[in-house]
């Protein structure tokens, strides 16, 4: 298929219906296999990775020309903390997505340090509720902070998680993606300041987390070091792993007149036909509002270390 959205393969692959048996099989699955096609297989790894995952492992292709995040370095960040050989450590963020009731989705994201733990995503409810089961969700989770999308009905998010926190140390801050970069006269590359890199907020901790992604791409493929702070690691026992996938690997940068780097927003994946990004949002909000720690790199073999 074209898409993990596609319908079919929502309908038989990733929710297929009861007593279904599914099976996933490939070339290794064919005892005769011939070398020329093998030729093949390696050619497109190494050209056209994407072309690979879709014509000889079974993955979806999707259209990620413009994607932020491409769909092989979230492929490498699944369970990157085991394959590089780190704990989940540190400060415990939550990042809401909220929603009134209507078609819009609510999300909540928990990352432990720089490990996503869990993702989830619902409908029901009017905000109210959302913010009921956000406090829950981050009170069971032992959060030390959380980030919300303060746009909207998000106005409401931080009294009413406030009201429900008590005494318990919780951090409540929001995120308005509309706003003007952070750190504006920082450096970020090459001697380009932030303000003139990034169009608002938005873009800018959209681009830090694609930061993540390429680097935990290196480290496992390239066995690159590279401070384990400024990886990103995404839990495979989180629910419905796929769809997450296909979500956060759709969201474009917007190319215009200017040299700014411009993420598109919700209404502009609505006219071109995409769902609401609400879980890559959150995911987005659980780590904004961090300091981004840029250490010196150096070759590491990760697995050769214990990283506590």
């Amino acid at each position: 298929p074209f898409d993990e959205l596609d319908p079919t393969y929502q309908r038989f692959v990733v929710h297929p219906p009861e007593g279904a048996d599914v099976l996933k099989v490939s070339w290794r699955d064919n005892p005769d296999f011939p070398p020329e096609l093998k030729k093949e297989l390696l050619h497109d790894k190494e050209h056209d990775y994407n072309k690979y995952l879709w014509v000889w492992e079974g993955e979806c292709l999707g259209n990620y020309e413009e994607s932020i995040i491409r769909p092989e370095w979230f492929n490498s960040a699944t369970d990157a903390h085991k394959k590089l050989g780190f704990e989940p450590r540190g400060v415990k963020r939550v990042g809401f997505d909220p929603a009134d009731s209507g078609p819009d989705a609510k999300a909540v994201c928990c990352a432990h340090g720089s490990v996503v733990t869990d993702m989830v995503e619902w409908l029901d409810g009017d905000v109210e509720d959302a913010i009921n089961r956000a406090f829950g969700i981050s009170y069971d989770f032992d959060a030390d902070v959380v980030t919300y999308d303060a746009i909207g009905v998000g106005a409401a998010v931080k009294v009413g998680l406030k009201d429900r926190i008590g005494p318990k140390k919780i951090e409540v801050t929001g995120f308005v993606g509309g706003e003007s970069p952070r750190d504006p006269d920082d450096a970020w590359i090459d001697g380009r300041f932030n303000k003139h890199v990034f169009r608002n907020l938005r873009a800018q901790w959209w681009w830090y987390l694609r930061d993540r992604f390429e680097k935990t791409h290196r480290a496992v493929e390239k066995n690159e070091y590279i401070d384990p702070e400024e990886l990103i690691s995404i839990s495979s026992s989180i629910t419905n792993l796929s769809e997450i996938r296909a979500e956060i690997c759709r969201v474009q940068r917007v190319r215009g007149n200017n040299s700014f780097i411009q993420v598109e927003s919700k209404e502009d994946m609505k006219k071109r036909g995409m769902p609401s990004p609400n879980r890559a949002d959150s995911l987005v909000y659980c780590f904004a509002n961090m300091p981004i720690k840029l250490g010196k790199r150096k070759k590491l073999n990760y697995r050769s270390m214990s990283i506590a």
